[in-house]
């Protein structure tokens, strides 16, 4: 894909999903990008290449791979040469787990999730969610062919569904308290350990019924 778009003028640009797993193939990945010549070749486009470390949304599949998530103490295994070459650095993986616990553990407000746009999904059985976080049935606005149109966006509109309500009730203190970890050194941004209380409650959710 990156050679096809060079072809055609486009500078491609790539992103790297740390895990455990993959923390001993990091030099692998930076020497690919020196053989590969990604750099010289976007600038003979006039371009720039640009890749960026970023971290796992603990959500839908991402929710799978949470025993591979990278600690703070992983980041020493980081080569200096990637940490300079990435976009932003590391300041996407975030912060250890026990430092946004205290914080939001002190958090009186509900999580408050929101898209950058109001949209919606529909999968091919013609289940419809919002674009807020991962399609899950707690997210669930209903069935297009089952529910009509109408059903679905007052649903949307009045935010109906369990995840929602959670999302606009439940404060970050109560979701801290029950899913959260005071010792835990894994990485993550504030939006995305609050991300994965909400997925480990809508599991809760759907089995308390």
């Amino acid at each position: 894909m990156s050679e096809r778009l060079i072809e055609v003028g486009i500078a491609p640009r790539w992103q790297l999903f740390l895990t455990k797993r993959s923390m001993n193939e990091l030099g692998e990945f930076m020497k690919l990008i020196s053989d590969s010549r990604l750099r010289e070749r976007c600038e003979a486009i006039g371009q720039k290449f640009e890749f960026f470390i970023g971290g796992m949304t603990p959500e839908g599949s991402g929710y799978g791979l949470e025993g591979l998530r990278i600690e703070a103490t992983d980041l020493a295994l980081i080569p200096d040469e990637m940490v300079k070459a990435s976009r932003d650095g590391l300041k996407l993986l975030g912060r250890p787990e026990n430092e946004l616990y205290e914080e939001l553990i002190k958090a009186d407000s509900p999580p408050n999730m929101d898209a950058n746009m109001n949209a919606i999904s529909i999968n091919s059985s013609f289940d419809v969610y919002p674009n807020i976080a991962e399609p899950a049935e707690w997210w669930k606005l209903g069935n297009l062919k089952r529910d009509g149109v109408d059903a679905v966006i007052k649903a949307y509109l009045d935010e109906t569904t369990p995840g929602m309500r959670a999302n606009r009730t439940i404060p970050l203190s109560e979701l801290t308290r029950r899913y959260g970890d005071p010792k835990s050194l894994k990485l993550y941004s504030k939006g995305d350990l609050i991300t994965r209380f909400m997925h480990q409650w809508g599991v809760d959710y759907m089995k308390s019924l």
